[in-house]
């Protein structure tokens, strides 16, 4: 991971998970997003994003985990969600988002992490 862009706590949590659940790292059914508000306050979140919804063993293990981690890095929020949920609703949201806060001292970021 980038060291320059990635926050050293979203690297740290990445690599655990990597760590845990090497399958995942170049499996192309799974994708990491990252993002950070600081409006109201400072919230981080972890968002894997599955392409159909397979949720066998390794989806629910991995979610367990995003779950664990989450307390032990920081985040807000850590889990995963399917393909159409990070399309209309987060995306949705992260719209009103950028709309209130356009113009202000408050941040939004949101990009893939890889």
């Amino acid at each position: 991971m980038n060291e320059l862009i990635h926050p050293k706590r979203l690297r740290l949590f990445v690599e655990e998970i990597y760590k845990n659940y090497p399958e995942v790292k170049n499996h192309p059914d799974y994708r990491f997003y990252y993002l950070y508000t600081d409006y109201p306050e400072a919230s981080e979140y972890l968002f894997v994003v599955i392409q159909y919804q397979l949720f066998d063993k390794l989806s629910k293990d991995l979610n367990e985990s995003l779950g664990l981690y989450k307390e032990m890095f920081g985040f807000t929020e850590s889990t995963i969600l399917g393909e159409d949920d990070i399309n209309s609703k987060i995306q949705k949201q992260l719209n009103k988002l950028s709309d209130k806060i356009r113009g202000t001292k408050y941040t939004s970021v949101f990009y893939e992490v890889w």
